[in-house]
């Protein structure tokens, strides 16, 4: 992977961690998994780079549905070094220390950027 891969990935990860979790609690509820189908929905409606849903789908789907999502894709990492690699650009203020934590919509609510 050269230089600007990296650059635009890192860029991508930093996205997806901050703005993800957030739009899957608002627009699903809380919950440790979510479907390949709401991430789309929630990747389109944030406007994030859709040829990284990978990142998404790593993030919040178990091991064997990341697998079968990402099924003829070409991906640079695999799903533990993607979660880990998300973990470092988590959003501090909805930040926990595992992915699997989820945010609760009532958390949502009293979290102080709430617009």
């Amino acid at each position: 992977m050269g230089l600007i891969e990296r650059f635009r990935l890192r860029q991508a990860g930093r996205r997806y961690a901050q703005r993800l979790q957030t739009a899957l609690v608002i627009g699903y509820g809380a919950s440790p998994f979510y479907t390949a189908g709401q991430i789309d929905a929630a990747v389109r409606r944030q406007k994030l780079q859709v040829s990284f849903v990978w990142l998404g789908y790593a993030a919040f789907l178990t091991e064997p549905d990341f697998d079968a999502a990402t099924q003829g894709m070409v991906l640079p990492l695999t799903y533990e070094q993607v979660r880990t690699f998300l973990e470092n650009f988590r959003a501090s203020s909805l930040a926990s220390s595992r992915w699997e934590t989820t945010v609760t919509n009532s958390d949502w609510m009293n979290y102080e950027g709430n617009p």
